[in-house]
């Protein structure tokens, strides 16, 4: 994507081929993670660099929580509670879906829980026909896990999308975290729909952004 340009090259050095595969062997986990940090930095970097302003200043109103979201991103639809952001090209479309709701339930961060809200939400992102929404796909059940980041709770939430009655989807990250100033759940999405590409890359890039999320 012209909006996320990136390139990442590793260097090993050592005195012959063996010793050079068996350290990559031994340590694959360990590169595989510095390069999607690597990836992640520059492509948050391009988002403040060519940060849209008229976005960040929505999300701030309402939210009272920022996302570095770089220009080619819309806001397609957005509410007092939810706002709705997609970067569309005739092939793929990456977007991210930020929400919001009272901190009420101490089971919140559960994947019930979050998928009974992500279904009562994302229901407002039409289909491409009249009567078709975006709904949860229950092919794959979406796993959910635990992390921590810059001090803050996250309840991520993986899994895929589709569309009610249209053959339409792919795959989803969603993050959920505690505003603990107006005891609110902020929850911000990226998506991808690329039925002709391989969707990892785009949805790291759109994932990306979700990173930058910094709340009051």
């Amino acid at each position: 994507s012209t909006l996320f340009p990136y390139t990442t090259l590793f260097r090993s050095v050592g005195p012959n081929f063996t010793s050079i595969s068996n350290f990559i062997k031994k340590e694959k986990d360990k590169l595989v993670a510095i390069f999607e940090q690597a990836e992640r930095d520059r492509i948050i970097q391009n988002a403040i660099k060519y940060e849209e302003s008229g976005i960040a200043t929505v999300l701030k109103q309402t939210f009272n929580a920022t996302i570095k979201v770089p220009k080619g991103f819309i806001i397609r639809k957005q509410t007092d509670n939810f706002v709705w952001i997609s970067h569309e090209t005739p092939k793929i479309s990456q977007g991210l879906i930020v929400y919001k709701f009272p901190y009420t339930e101490k089971n919140t961060f559960s994947a019930e829980y979050l998928l009974k809200k992500r279904d009562e939400v994302v229901n407002q992102i039409p289909g491409p026909t009249d009567g078709t929404y975006m709904i949860t796909s229950q092919v794959f059940p979406p796993n959910f896990s635990p992390m921590m980041y810059k001090d803050r709770y996250f309840g991520i939430l993986r899994g895929f999308w589709d569309v009610y009655k249209h053959p339409m989807g792919g795959p989803f990250i969603s993050f959920s975290t505690l505003d603990e100033k107006s005891q609110t759940i902020i929850n911000v999405e990226a998506y991808v729909y690329a039925p002709s590409a391989n969707k990892r890359n785009y949805l790291r890039q759109v994932e990306a952004l979700v990173y930058t999320l910094e709340v009051n």
